[in-house]
């Protein structure tokens, strides 16, 4: 009899911590770059060139390159980032062309403007935000990182 009792104990506890992280998950917010961290909605980006602008008086740069599309979700934002050293910020960025639903498969993308001189782009990181199973699920996925962005 005690040891069944320990057992449901022992068992409950397993269930109850599992609920108690999968609380903490919801709660915090981190559950989306953990979906996409192990079920990406897109590959990370391969960039073909990097073009050098000004956009609104500011050094800016063009980045052409592809992905591919793994799942039918909907995109949502795409966030870009620079790093130096422990600190971090957001950084201005945009599709060119106009919003479109994209199929699954090889994207093209001839415009990606980024607010940032060409040669701290190997200091940034990127991002895309997408809604899955008709907005149910908010995912997170890597779309760029930078060479130098997270080396210390």
């Amino acid at each position: 009899m005690i040891n069944k009792i320990r057992s449901v104990v022992e068992n409950s506890f397993v269930i109850w911590a599992g609920i108690l992280f999968l609380l903490i998950l919801v709660f915090t917010g981190k559950s989306s770059t953990i979906v996409g961290n192990y079920f990406p909605v897109v590959t990370p980006l391969k960039i073909d060139s990097i073009e050098e602008i000004f956009h609104k008086g500011l050094p800016s740069v063009i980045i052409s390159g592809t992905s591919t599309k793994l799942r039918n979700c909907d995109q949502r934002a795409m966030n870009w980032f620079i790093r130096e050293g422990r600190n971090e910020g957001s950084v201005f960025s945009m599709f060119m062309d106009k919003p479109k639903s994209r199929e699954i498969g090889v994207i093209e993308f001839k415009g990606i403007v980024v607010g940032l001189p060409k040669n701290k782009i190997e200091f940034s990181r990127s991002e895309v935000v997408h809604d899955c199973f008709g907005g149910q699920v908010r995912v997170v996925t890597q779309f760029f990182t930078g060479s130098k962005a997270y080396k210390k």
